[in-house]
């Protein structure tokens, strides 16, 4: 199965998000799936590399103020819909569903792909994510 992770840090970006993807990018390549993890640059300039089998593409970033040593990406949509139909994913996993709601429910709603949403800090963001969440399932078929 080709997986695609979407998140906003990723290591060497140390967060609790980026830490419980990496885990799960790893175990997915160790299980003999292709993954794919879409995330802001650790180094501000866009690039793609390879990290325990897990094909990285690092989108262009800027320090993010709140946090020391996290960096954030305002994606593109051009940018982000080009390298996923490059990877062909069977599968999205969404980790970061305020920003990324605003790109992947479209995306995996024209190509047909399930997506999965992962709301990683809650309750902080329980007001926005209502209101994400409300637009997001208006957009993507939830299953039964």
């Amino acid at each position: 199965m080709r997986v695609a992770l979407i998140c906003q840090s990723y290591p060497p970006m140390v967060s609790g998000i980026s830490v419980a993807v990496r885990h799960l990018a790893e175990g997915l390549v160790g299980h003999g799936h292709a993954v794919l993890v879409l995330t802001a640059s650790d180094r501000g300039e866009a690039y793609t590399g390879e990290r325990a089998g897990v094909h990285l593409v690092r989108l262009a970033s800027i320090p993010t103020p709140a946090r020391r040593g996290q960096r954030w990406s305002w994606w593109s949509r051009d940018e982000v819909e080009r390298h996923l139909d490059e990877f062909r994913p069977d599968v999205i996993h969404l980790h970061d569903p305020f920003l990324g709601g605003m790109v992947m429910p479209s995306f995996a709603r024209d190509r047909g792909l399930p997506l999965i949403v992962t709301a990683h800090a809650l309750p902080m963001y329980r007001t926005s994510t209502r209101r994400c969440t409300r637009r997001m399932s208006s957009s993507v078929n939830c299953g039964s």
